[in-house]
């Protein structure tokens, strides 16, 4: 399905004192296009100054360019939400009026962080999000937001505006019935001369890497950025055996003892070399291999244990598929999809003679004393 066909339809926008990119950049994906993408939402990040221009210049009841692009053109303007709600200011507890230093542009960041993953977690919405205006920071926030959590129907561009229409401050958008402006150096200039085009951007989406606590949570910007990071280092796999954690590189997850053991005796034999094993034809030696590693790091009672219980006349194979089920659930959830991959159990081979083992490499593996 096309960003076209999705029923809600979002732009979304980072300005500051040039408004005209909104207008502009509705003209170019609502008019120019062949397969017309008309926003039933359009979003703005932006300072308190900004805030107030894109009201007076844009939304403006008598003299707003929005009502006046939408009416020029045939777009039902009441059905495009723009208002105090979707224009979105930076700063908790003190607007910014601009981004001059430090703080305010980590302020910058995280709220432009905040915001795309609060659109892109609505499956039903497209997104097409313009770096066009703002400060230089606040267009690259929004792409590598957009990189990290944008999904295969979301689009970035940047709206290109010919000369010397760009930076105009009286031009929005090429009206139906062309006016006269003047340009810096008092030139008359037609407005039915402007050329406006979108440059759509590629990137690189990176959402399936992401774990659940940054689709999901309220990471900041630069936390969010340094989860993706992890994700793409090279795997290491390792065990705390006190905690009962699982080291996947830099995430730590726990799991409850009997996945635990049985998690690290996948590794152990990943580790040591040895045969991938045939869910239904498990060797008696290696269950009571596994049960030897959960007697050790729970000191149960070694005849009286519910995994002895569970494995001691052979693993039966739903057994198996329900640990190595717990397995891929908790660690996607802890790491996304792809990073996960790794740290997973793959399968060789045609059933019924499937053979299973770690895909992490032997020597991506750590293993405690046992």
């Amino acid at each position: 399905m096309q960003p076209e066909d999705f029923e809600r339809r979002i732009l979304l926008c980072v300005t500051g004192l040039s408004p005209q990119i909104v207008t502009e950049t509705l003209y170019a994906l609502a008019i120019e296009r062949d397969r017309p993408f008309v926003p039933n939402e359009i979003h703005l990040v932006t300072t308190s100054e900004g805030a107030e221009r894109a009201r007076l210049k844009i939304l403006e009841p008598s003299s707003g360019h929005f009502w006046g692009l939408c009416e020029d053109y045939g777009l039902e303007a009441e059905r495009i939400r723009l208002d105090e709600q979707t224009i979105h200011v930076i700063g908790d507890q003190q607007p910014l009026e601009d981004i001059r230093d430090a703080g305010e542009n980590r302020a910058a960041a995280d709220t432009i962080m905040a915001i795309v993953r609060e659109l892109t977690n609505d499956p039903g919405a497209a997104i097409h999000a313009s770096i066009a205006g703002g400060r230089k920071t606040m267009g690259f926030f929004l792409g590598y937001a957009l990189s990290l959590l944008g999904r295969e129907q979301d689009r970035l561009s940047h709206v290109l505006v010919s000369a010397p229409f760009e930076n105009h401050g009286d031009f929005y958008y090429p009206p139906r019935r062309p006016v006269v402006l003047e340009t810096r150096e008092g030139r008359p200039v037609r407005t039915d001369q402007a050329r406006i085009e979108l440059a759509e951007i590629p990137f690189i989406r990176l959402r399936e890497e992401m774990p659940h606590d940054v689709l999901g949570g309220q990471l900041s910007f630069s936390e969010t950025v340094a989860s993706g990071k992890t994700r793409l280092e090279q795997p290491h796999l390792g065990f705390d055996i006190e905690s009962r954690r699982v080291h996947l590189g830099r995430q730590v997850v726990g799991l409850s003892e009997i996945n635990f053991a049985f998690y690290l005796w996948l590794a152990k034999r990943r580790h040591e070399g040895r045969e991938p094993l045939v869910r239904h034809a498990i060797p008696r030696q290696a269950s009571e291999e596994l049960i030897r590693i959960y007697n050790t790091i729970t000191r149960a009672d070694p005849d009286d244990n519910r995994l002895t219980r569970a494995v001691a006349d052979g693993m039966d194979p739903d057994y198996f598929d329900a640990r190595l089920a717990y397995l891929k659930k908790h660690l996607r959830a802890a790491l996304g999809t792809r990073a996960a991959r790794p740290y997973l159990v793959e399968r060789f081979g045609r059933r019924p003679h499937s053979r299973y083992q770690l895909a992490i490499e032997p020597d991506r593996i750590s293993l405690p004393e046992l």
